[in-house]
């Protein structure tokens, strides 16, 4: 996905960084921020999640980092501007082929493409607006930062038959900030559940700062137990 694309008008011209060349785990004197409210209020995590999380900054902190909080806007203000986002170029997209064979496509696909043919011209300059408003809100509060730490996910991953269609309306996603954006970010293992199940955090970095993201993430691996382990499979 690194590098330009000359089909693309939007892709960026930037030469691509040698990302394994920069895997030293060396991350003493690098400065985070937490953003704990996203994770404990605006979309509350599990207690093992919030404990992993807690853990993975204790892990940070001796390897020479220093982590701070860091508060942002409400999770579900860059929720709603990157959904409003998404259905409008999704349907963009799609709108022919749905207009011809709706029925063809996953169930909740188009239920929540459905939706989108709802959203006005609009809705969705109001919601380009907002996102530049937020992308600068990310990078002034990271100006003096060189990662963030959230959580990935309010909790281990649930099952197929526990998660609607219109689960993205429900809660607002944790990941969601950094689509906005467009910042590098990647989810870590931090954990996990009594029944096996993976826990995670999110690392994010900024504006094609790819190597730093994965450097830390790399230490972070480096330091702790949990990517040596395997969880076992059912047979089912």
């Amino acid at each position: 996905m690194a590098g330009h694309d000359p089909l693309d008008p939007a892709s960026a011209v930037r030469s691509v960084l040698d990302y394994r060349a920069s895997l030293s785990g060396e991350v003493k004197g690098l400065r985070i921020g937490l953003i704990r409210h996203f994770y404990e209020t605006d979309n509350p995590a599990n207690q093992v999640t919030r404990q992993g999380i807690a853990n993975a900054v204790k892990v940070f902190e001796d390897l020479g980092c220093s982590v701070r909080e860091l508060r942002l806007s409400p999770l579900a203000d860059w929720a709603a501007c990157g959904i409003m986002i998404m259905l409008s170029e999704s349907y963009a997209i799609h709108e022919a082929t749905l207009r011809e064979r709706f029925g063809d496509y996953g169930e909740a696909f188009r239920d929540r493409m459905a939706l989108a043919a709802l959203v006005t011209g609009a809705d969705y300059i109001q919601a380009t607006r907002l996102r530049r408003e937020l992308v600068a809100e990310l990078a002034t509060a990271m100006s003096h930062l060189d990662l963030v730490i959230t959580a990935a996910a309010p909790s281990e991953a649930p099952t197929f038959d526990a998660v609607s269609k219109f689960a993205i309306f429900e809660r607002p996603s944790l990941t969601m900030p950094f689509n906005v954006t467009g910042s590098p970010a990647m989810s870590v293992c931090c954990g996990y559940t009594e029944g096996g199940l993976p826990l995670a955090f999110q690392l994010v970095g900024k504006p094609f700062d790819e190597a730093t993201v994965l450097n830390a993430a790399h230490a972070y691996e480096r330091a702790t137990s949990w990517r040596s382990i395997r969880p076992a499979l059912s047979p089912t």
